[in-house]
């Protein structure tokens, strides 16, 4: 199904679809929407309370932002630059494609999370499995947190904007860890 105008949808909706949907206008959820598609694909900005995505979502857009959560219960396809703004971003699909920037937590459900470009977190990241992030460079300005039987691999320059501390079970890092003026303690 195509939406080809700007679409508003009321709180506690779902739009289900057996074949996928593609948003070519701007999208405003209500507060607990459910997307549910073989793909859910966003070409204009999308902003609203909070909303769940069932199936792949491609993000061909530059703005996904909610005052609430944003869920992708599926691979997420990033065709653009994208700045992720929400209480919560709960990745638990594998992640790629351009770079984003997270403003708010993330959670990481996932094991993969590969951009071409760089990957911002400006919230506390917490690890509910053993991810890798691959990028140009990751930017952590808050905690990362994981169990101690998690593992965080980063393939890429890490850059820390605060005072931090990343807890898990094993981190491996590949790259330049930068950050002047800033501690970061490994626990």
């Amino acid at each position: 199904a195509s939406f080809n105008r700007p679409v508003i949808i009321s709180a506690d909706a779902r739009i289900e679809t057996s074949s996928g949907q593609t948003y070519n206008g701007t999208v405003t959820p209500g507060a607990n929407v459910t997307f549910t598609a073989s793909t859910v694909d966003f070409r204009r900005a999308v902003t609203g309370s909070s909303f769940t995505v069932n199936g792949a979502t491609e993000v061909n857009t530059g703005e996904i932002n909610t005052s609430g959560t944003q869920t992708y219960n599926g691979t997420v396809s990033l065709g653009a630059d994208v700045n992720f703004t929400a209480s919560t971003v709960n990745f638990k699909g594998a992640v790629t494609g351009t770079g984003f920037t997270v403003n708010g937590a993330t959670a990481v459900n996932t094991g993969t999370i590969n951009t071409s470009g760089n990957q911002t977190y400006k919230g506390t990241v917490t690890l509910e499995n053993n991810a890798t992030l691959t990028a140009q460079t990751v930017n952590l300005n808050a905690n990362v947190a994981a169990s101690a039987s998690q593992t965080l691999t980063v393939n890429a320059d890490l850059s820390i904007a605060a005072n931090l501390s990343i807890a898990a079970g094993s981190l491996d890092f590949s790259g330049d860890i930068s950050g002047t003026g800033r501690t970061l303690v490994i626990d």
